[in-house]
């Protein structure tokens, strides 16, 4: 498995996502911050201002690629904090391209699921867009 690389540019350090076994933090450019923090640091930045980042994120990827992918099915209306969008026939394709790119994705069949975390900044939604482009 892919290890989940986790940003904390602009927020402060989180603990990776429990699938992380032994709860180490890995940063962008592979420096381990050693420090592991969890609901504290999480109820300091505060749920909205999270929740407002990762939709914000989602705004870029979907912004820099509806137009250029007509053949997919982008959800309506109000978002969740999962974008599910269904790459029909192109998911083949869309799941090489992420692997290629060393991105970790998840598919429930063709429908491709993102989810930004407060550990993600913008490099990782360029990291996707480039990927899907």
């Amino acid at each position: 498995n892919t290890p989940m690389i986790c940003s904390s540019e602009n927020l402060k350090r989180f603990i990776c996502p429990s699938f992380l076994q032994d709860r180490t933090l890995i940063t962008v450019g592979g420096k381990s911050g050693g420090h592991v923090t969890g609901i504290g640091e999480i109820a300091a930045i505060g749920v909205s201002a999270i929740r407002a980042h990762n939709a914000a994120l989602q705004a870029m990827l979907r912004e820099a690629l509806e137009a250029r992918t007509p053949q997919w099915r982008w959800p309506g209306g109000a978002i969740g904090g999962t974008l599910c969008i269904d790459t029909g026939a192109d998911q083949p394709r869309v799941a090489a391209a992420l692997e290629h790119h060393r991105l970790r994705a998840d598919f429930r069949g063709s429908i491709l699921r993102v989810s930004f975390h407060a550990y993600n900044d913008a490099t990782d939604a360029h990291a996707a867009i480039e990927a899907l482009s």
